[in-house]
């Protein structure tokens, strides 16, 4: 009977105990997180409306706020396991889905079948591309000089990349970048690039030099200062200097593995 009673007093003391509270800064990351995921999905509703500029730039800006959950996750030592199940759930519904969706709309249902399967090709890869990325984040064995690179191209650049051609027709009103044959080449060659082994630059690594530091924000200012005039153009540009970073990512990559060979 004590023993039912003492029972009895320890669960109205914690029924009465308070409730914890969490520091802002422990969901700040996770609520960009959100945001980007919004943001993303929100592009197929412009599309369904024909809004394609709103569409593309959802898209866009769910890509930068995608880049940024992350670093404010570390600068505010708020990294958790959520957070990364968040954040590659999202990016699968905002870079994943949503592109596929807003190009089958743009152009690629005018294929039929076909236009449906290469949605489906681009959508199986960004799944592909999300699991591979989290297995290797779980391999502690990798070594420092490989976290620099990653394997395909990341889900958020290849997104843009399909979407290039939507950005092609912004830039030139031409009525030939709609086509669904070219729209069908940029998703294969998008999706493709983030399955593939080739080593891409890892942006989240690179340190800048402080005396290079002046420089590089005045860079940063003048291209969104451009980006603002000329968006779309902008974005081609940069989609361009990507592809054309590749080849350089993968030799110095080869460069990287021969010394490490050499020194084992």
């Amino acid at each position: 009977m004590d023993n039912a009673n003492e029972s009895l007093k320890r669960r109205k003391k914690l029924r009465r105990k308070p409730l914890a509270f969490v520091p802002v800064s422990r969901i700040v990351p996770n609520t960009i997180t959100l945001i980007s995921l919004c943001l993303g999905f929100s592009s197929i509703r412009f599309a369904l409306a024909a809004g394609w500029k709103y569409s593309v730039a959802c898209i866009i800006g769910a890509a930068i706020l995608d880049g940024t959950d992350g670093r404010v996750a570390r600068l505010l030592n708020s990294s958790s396991q959520l957070g990364a199940e968040l954040d590659s759930l999202a990016d699968f519904v905002a870079f994943g889905a949503s592109p596929a969706l807003v190009l089958y709309l743009f152009s690629v249902n005018a294929s039929g079948a076909y236009g449906w399967v290469v949605c489906l090709f681009y959508l199986v890869c960004s799944i592909l591309r999300l699991a591979r990325f989290n297995i290797q984040t779980l391999d502690a064995a990798t070594p420092s000089w490989e976290k620099k690179f990653f394997t395909g191209v990341p889900i958020t650049f290849a997104a843009i990349i399909a979407v290039v051609p939507i950005m092609l027709e912004f830039e030139c009103s031409l009525g030939l970048f709609n086509h669904p044959l070219f729209c069908s080449v940029f998703m294969l060659l998008s999706g493709s690039l983030m399955i593939s082994r080739i080593k891409t630059f890892s942006f989240k690594t690179i340190q800048i030099p402080h005396k290079f530091m002046l420089p590089v924000m005045l860079i940063a200012g003048f291209v969104v200062a451009v980006f603002v005039t000329i968006p779309w153009l902008t974005m081609l540009i940069i989609v361009a200097a990507y592809l054309l970073m590749i080849p350089i990512s993968v030799n110095r990559h080869r460069k990287l593995a021969a010394a490490s060979e050499v020194s084992i």
